[in-house]
């Protein structure tokens, strides 16, 4: 059976769980078919197919990165907070926040890269888009240490983001937290001179009480980790 030259037919796009779907007045022509897939689309590798319907019915697989140029990425040191310890008995660990306000205009809800922690210039550890989470490192004795927190995107570049925190562990039994919580933080943490939370219910399920602040997980913020970031 002929097809008609250039019918209209409909373009599925699925990739790994995103579907997008465009109908086509008319279908391709010998130089092939150009679309584009919306901007709100994060970083990262993507795997998957476009499908084009009646009369053409063909599959194709698709394997892409994408990645953005990163040039208003903001990266804050969410925990420790100043004057925090590690006891020697606490694995110590960091919590960091990433955002792109070029990435956030586009509609992108998923700020994706790889976290890369150094000492001395040495790589101690490498995570992927642990915004929110507890980034935990290993391997750090007794003693300050001079961390260099480094961005890379998702091919793992450089993108020019980093800042340096200090991290203290001591020789005591248990962490040790200053009485206030200070800091850029405010968005994390309480910050009254009273706890606002005694247990981790009262940090709305989204988080741990720590030093009577809530300290929240993932993508949640706000003195009770009520607010959520991928939906603001």
């Amino acid at each position: 059976t002929s097809i008609p030259q250039r019918a209209s037919t409909s373009l599925t796009v699925d990739l790994q769980g995103r579907t997008y779907t465009w109908n086509l007045p008319t279908g391709p022509d010998e130089s092939g078919l150009d679309f584009v897939l919306p901007s709100s689309l994060p970083d990262g590798e993507f795997r998957g197919v476009a499908r084009m319907t009646a009369p053409y019915n063909i599959a194709l697989p698709l394997h892409f990165f994408k990645v953005s140029a990163m040039k208003d990425t903001q990266l804050q040191v969410v925990f420790p907070v100043s004057g925090y310890s590690f006891g020697r008995n606490s694995q110590p660990w960091v919590q960091i926040l990433v955002s792109d306000v070029q990435q956030e205009k586009k509609g992108v809800r998923e700020i994706n890269y790889i976290l890369q922690v150094l000492e001395n210039q040495r790589e101690i550890s490498q995570v992927e888009s642990p915004n929110g989470r507890r980034v935990y490192l290993s391997h750090l004795h007794e003693g300050a240490h001079d961390l260099e927190l480094v961005i890379l995107n998702v091919l793992g570049n450089p993108t020019g983001v980093s800042t340096r925190m200090n991290l203290t562990v001591t020789a005591a039994e248990q962490d040790s937290a200053p009485a206030l919580l200070p800091g850029p933080s405010d968005s994390f943490f309480c910050m009254e001179d009273t706890p606002v939370c005694r247990t981790e219910k009262d940090c709305s399920g989204h988080g741990e009480c720590v030093g009577g602040a809530c300290l929240c997980d993932g993508d949640w913020a706000g003195d009770d980790c009520a607010h959520s970031l991928l939906l603001s």
